[in-house]
């Protein structure tokens, strides 16, 4: 297990690019969108979703995408296994995963408590569309960011 963790540290050595960079896109993107629907007339329907929040989820793919391309042909160079390359990187996706579920999903009862931040906007709570359950809502989130995950990951092999 100590060696697993070792090499999950490979993926973790440009912690910013794992964690701090995804979130200050999402963050970026949730300034634009909030500019935007600050300028624009409010509209008559119940909530204006924007897909803003994806950009989290694409920024996540293409970190699969580059660790697979460009972490394992360095990892095979410091003799890890294959299995033991596979197994950090499930248990690096997993935790990415789980911590980035859980962000989205608070932000998404802070934006369901403030009305859609004042302005009936919906970014974050895009499992609201398909059930009410908040342990449904949190597992969903977390769920497609390991499937985009995985894809990443294939398309990189």
């Amino acid at each position: 297990m100590k060696r697993i963790l070792n090499v999950a540290r490979i993926h973790n050595t440009s912690w910013a690019t794992t964690f701090v960079w995804p979130m200050a896109v999402l963050a970026i993107a949730f300034v634009i969108t909030f500019g935007i629907f600050l300028v624009i007339p409010t509209t008559d329907s119940e909530y204006n979703f924007t897909g803003s929040v994806f950009s989290i989820y694409g920024f996540a793919m293409a970190f699969y995408i580059t660790a697979i391309t460009q972490c394992f042909p360095y990892a095979l160079g410091l003799s890890i296994t294959r299995r033991e390359f596979l197994t950090a990187t499930a248990l690096v996706g997993v935790c990415q995963s789980i911590a980035f579920g859980t962000i989205i999903y608070v932000l998404s009862l802070i934006e369901a408590a403030t009305d859609g931040f004042g302005l009936k906007l919906r970014m974050f709570g895009i499992a609201r569309y398909a059930t009410d359950n908040p342990l449904v809502q949190w597992a969903a989130l977390v769920t497609v960011m390991l499937l985009l995950g995985g894809f990443g990951a294939f398309i990189g092999v």
